[in-house]
């Protein structure tokens, strides 16, 4: 029977409705156009208690003017809210009790709104409609409330990205309906039931739980959740072999397991996942070769191995993972070449990541033949691939990211890249390129991350493009020879590196061009090239500077006072210049200082006081081989967090503070590396310290630093005792006092510096014995106590009997490894008797001579004093001014 068309007309109107009914309740209206006034009232309430920023108005209709509120199209009553729209860092007040008046809701996301230092309301169970709740990234804190529990229509609970933690999670049982659940960042420790708790989930399709603080112990699953769509376990402290259950959850679309300590072996049979698109291990203790399961896995879309300890050559299998669109195999031990079929079985390859491995051989054209899609291509660090194409080649790919760090591209700079339109990150460092770069170059492209360092790049550089969008750029041209003026470069430059190249000429119009411009750079190092002239006086334009290295250059005349303005400095290094005058008094503005190195000037000057009261963080000292002059103030001595401090060959005198006792940081620091850097891109720029150890001359830079302490006071002036206090710095591993004029006895107690690996004392007066203690001293490999008044037996041990014996020529030593024997039993060195003399004549006329002259001085001086009057008068005067000042200096060192 046929259809008429009133019949037809209905049906098309009656569906129209239907559509525009569903429209209503998605875009949040309420056809009415009416709003429940007690339900406008508590929202406006809780926006006030909550500091909520919303457009809520009290003359504006809340379910069709106001956003992020919907509304129900028939009653009008509030039944969703969408407030995640309004993420800030502004603090929120608390949650509102007053939102207990909506109790139709059933949609509820606060996600990103900043409750911080609050508690999820225990009220929050009244909302007995809920069936959504988004509070991730609120700040909430402290015990998750059991009454979630009551809320049995919940399908979707989120409470990820807090700082949360739960005493029991039984309360979950309770919700049969719920689908997904995302707990993490919260302290699930206590929870001891967890996998009976979450094998109660009927309906569970999703669970996040990353860095909840479960072991093994507590894992969340067992055999029964065959129905589980994304399992996230990132980040808890599983450290055991990975759970075999797993490889049965055959409806997994998603499994991260990052960061677990799962160790090997890594099963390699039969797995049921032939539904996952995203798998994610990265970060864990993996080893042995690519499981052959893997590449069985061909709806895989994003497949992180990296970080683990993966080895062997990857295998041509992994080109059966067609539909791939991300593959990391990053940090792991991989070796060989690159299969070629990637580009061949590869088209929805976007981001290709296998640096810091071990590959090796040639790239060629076909390994990118069908990669269209590529994107994002890093293979830096470890690797030694060449890639060899055609000079006429033109890639299939439009990359944003490219790292070749350490392949073979040169000797001639890559013509390819002028098709490259995208490019915002380019590193191809030590790749072995000799040539000049084109002109065209340095006009195509706006970079983020440039990176040329550590080739032989040749020519000039006018001015360097970078990305104004993004905000910032780094630049990396240091190590190769570039020659010429410095370029003009963008003020949204923020990392520069033009070390050790061949720039030349005066440095003012680089300093200086830029006066009307907010100049972002924070890193600037001109070290080791051929630039001269006098530092301007221009650092007011350059506010933001925390690093400042132009080191091993020819400039002349004084740091100007300008310098000072430089109240976010970190580093300033200026050594193996031309440069003089005194340290600038503007400096002591400069209180974020961490280190300073201007040796090898013609600076002089006292050290000033105010270096050692303004200056608390300064780490790193060197003012060697300048012209400094005069006693080390007391002030000094409040540099606390000083490691490394270098005042040699100067003209610095008196005695050596009592006080530098209190360097407590090279006395108690960080046992384990850490690395020491200012940059935004890994390894580019970390501290550094030119250091004299061993007897030579070394750079530390970056982790060796960090534990590293050093104090080198050589070739000055200083006299009198080695101070004891001295051996209380037991992390010293270097200690140079040569080449001054201290006297008395080595403190026995330095045999306590354990990790002593130098220590000179050569060329001063010491006296006395080689402590025995010295016998200790394991981690010691460079010794000098030449030129001294030592003598005696020096004492027994392998280390000390090791070194050579001019480390102990110009004492008056005995035993090895000196060839001066000690006499049996006392240890004393036996008498210098000339050949032929009888041991019994009794009669030594070296003493008797002497005596006589001394009978004969001592009257010719003193009976004229007891003849002659004025003489008396005058030389008891002399004695007694003698003993004042004495007195004087005694009572200064005392305080």
């Amino acid at each position: 029977m046929g259809t008429s068309l009133p019949q037809i007309n209905h049906f098309l109107l009656t569906f129209l409705a239907i559509v525009v009914t569903g429209l209503c309740i998605c875009s949040g209206s309420n056809t009415t156009g009416i709003c429940k006034e007690e339900e406008k009232q508590a929202l406006l309430c809780f926006k006030e208690e909550s500091k909520f920023p919303g457009n809520w108005v009290d003359r504006a209709d809340c379910c069709t003017e106001w956003e992020g509120v919907v509304c129900d199209n028939v009653t009008g009553h509030v039944i969703e809210l969408h407030l995640s729209t309004y993420e800030d860092n502004l603090q929120r007040g608390k949650f509102s009790s007053c939102l207990l008046e909506l109790k139709q809701l059933r949609y509820l996301d606060f996600s990103r709104l900043n409750f911080s230092k609050s508690h999820i309301p225990n009220f929050i169970g009244s909302f007995v409609n809920l069936q959504y709740i988004d509070l991730s990234y609120t700040r909430f804190e402290g015990i998750i409330p059991h009454q979630l529990g009551n809320l049995s229509h919940l399908h979707t609970l989120c409470l990820g990205d807090n700082h949360l933690k739960a005493d029991s999670l039984d309360w979950l049982s309770s919700l049969s309906n719920l689908k997904v659940l995302d707990l993490s960042f919260a302290n699930l420790s206590m929870v001891h039931n967890l996998a009976e708790v979450i094998n109660m989930l009927p309906s569970l399709r999703e669970l996040y739980l990353t860095d909840c603080h479960i072991s093994k112990s507590s894992h969340p699953l067992g055999h029964n959740k065959s129905s589980l769509q994304v399992l996230d376990l990132r980040s808890n402290e599983f450290n055991t072999v990975i759970f075999r259950w797993i490889f049965n959850l055959d409806s997994l679309i998603s499994l991260q397991l990052s960061g677990c300590g799962f160790q090997s072996p890594f099963p390699d049979d039969s797995w049921n996942l032939t539904c996952l698109s995203i798998l994610d291990i990265s970060g864990n203790k993996f080893g042995g070769h690519l499981p052959n399961s893997l590449w069985n896995l061909t709806s895989l879309s994003y497949l992180d191995l990296s970080e683990n300890m993966f080895t062997g050559e990857i295998p041509k299998p992994i080109g059966k993972l067609n539909k791939l669109q991300t593959l990391r195999l990053f940090s792991n031990k991989l070796y060989g070449p690159l299969p070629e079929n990637l580009g061949y079985s590869f088209p929805m390859l976007e981001t290709l990541h296998i640096g810091d491995n071990m590959l090796e051989g040639i790239v060629t054209e076909n390994h990118f033949v069908n990669l269209t899609m590529l994107g994002y291509l890093q293979a830096s660090g470890g690797n030694r691939l060449t890639l060899n194409v055609s000079l006429n080649w033109i890639p299939p790919f439009q990359l944003l990211v490219l790292h070749l760090s350490g392949w073979k591209l040169g000797p001639q700079f890559p013509t390819w890249l002028r098709y490259q339109h995208s490019i915002g990150e380019l590193d191809i460092s030590n790749a072995g390129m000799q040539s000049e770069v084109p002109s065209w170059f340095w006009r195509s492209f706006q970079f983020i991350l440039l990176n040329l360092s550590h080739n032989e790049l040749q020519g000039k550089i006018q001015s360097i493009s970078v990305s104004k969008s993004f905000g910032f750029s780094l630049v990396y041209l240091g190590s190769n020879q570039f020659s010429g003026p410095l370029p003009h470069i963008s003020s949204h430059i923020i990392e520069l590196d033009l070390s050790n190249n061949s720039f030349s000429g005066d440095i003012s119009d680089f300093l200086c061009h830029a006066q009307n411009m907010s100049n972002n750079l924070q890193i600037l190092h001109l070290g080791g090239n051929a630039l001269s002239g006098e530092i301007p006086d221009c650092w007011m334009h350059w506010p933001k500077l925390r690093v400042l290295y132009m080191k091993e250059n020819k400039l002349v005349g004084s740091i100007p006072n300008s310098i000072g303005l430089l109240n976010m400095l970190e580093s300033l290094d200026v050594h193996k210049n031309k440069l003089s005058g005194h340290i600038p008094p503007s400096l002591q503005n400069c209180t974020s200082l961490f280190k300073i190195d201007m040796g090898d000037n013609g600076f002089t000057g006292k050290i000033p006081r105010w270096l050692g009261t303004s200056l608390s963080y300064l780490t790193i000292l060197s003012l060697r081989s300048n012209k400094f002059y005069g006693e080390l103030p007391l002030e000094f001595c409040h540099l606390t967090s000083l490691r490394i401090l270098d005042l040699s060959n100067n003209h610095f005198s008196g005695l050596i503070p009592r006080c530098l006792k209190n360097f407590t940081a090279m006395e108690n620091f960080p046992t384990a590396e850490f690395e020491i850097s200012y940059s935004f891109y890994p390894n580019a720029f970390g501290e550094s310290a030119l250091v004299t150890t061993k007897g030579l001359e070394y750079e530390y830079d970056s982790m060796p630093l960090s534990l590293f302490a050093e104090m080198d006071l050589s070739s000055n002036n200083f006299f009198g005792d080695i101070p004891i206090e001295l051996t209380n710095l037991s992390r010293l591993r270097s200690l140079n006092l040569s080449r001054n004029n201290l006297t008395g006895n080595i403190p026995t107690e330095m045999g306590n510096m354990k990790l002593l690996e130098s220590l000179d004392l050569s060329r001063n007066q010491i006296s006395g014995k080689i402590p025995s203690s010295f016998s200790s001293l394991c981690s010691l490999g460079v010794l000098d106590l030449s030129y001294n008044n030592l003598f005696g037996k020096i004492p027994s041990g392998t280390q000390l009997q090791s070194f050579n014996a001019s480390c102990y020529v110009g004492n008056n030593l005995c035993g090895p490894p000196v060839s001066q024997n000690c006499s049996v039993g006392d240890g004393k060195i036996p008498k210098n008797k000339n050949k032929g003399d009888d041991d019994n004549s009794g009669v030594d006329w070296f003493y008797v001579s002497m005596a006589i002259g001394f009978a004969v001085g001592f009257w010719g001086i003193c009976g004229s004093l007891f003849l002659v009057e004025p003489w008396r008068i005058a030389y008891f005067k002399f004695l007694d001014n003698k003993w004042k000042s004495f007195l004087a200096w005694a009572h200064a060192l005392r305080t």
